[in-house]
């Protein structure tokens, strides 16, 4: 089960945030240029497993879905769902890391 499904969300597809060409036609009208660069975020922690369960406990989103998740009996599926993907995405045997890249973008008028 998805942490979306699980919640009830839905409506239209997220914008295109990870595209620059897509940033640069949405603020090109608006006199907007747009400079994009690559970062990188890691994600540690002892294990897959710990790192969800400290995040359901301390992370404030985190403690508000398991609040939402819960009542509906979806807390554990999305529990146990969010430890397959950090396993799958693991970068380090017997811990976790987790390379999470993603754009930064700066848009100035011209």
């Amino acid at each position: 089960m998805t942490r979306a499904r699980a919640l009830g969300a839905g409506g239209p597809p997220p914008f295109a945030w990870h595209d620059p060409e897509t940033l640069a036609e949405a603020l090109r009208p608006h006199g907007f240029a747009v400079d994009c660069h690559e970062a990188q975020l890691h994600f540690t922690g002892a294990s897959p497993t710990d790192y969800v369960d400290v995040m359901f406990a301390e992370h404030p989103l985190w403690i508000a879905d398991a609040a939402r998740l819960a009542p509906a009996g979806a807390l554990e599926a999305v529990r146990q769902r969010s430890v397959e993907i950090f396993t799958a995405a693991n970068e380090e045997h017997g811990a976790l890391r987790v390379t999470s890249r993603y754009l930064v973008a700066t848009a100035t008028r011209a």
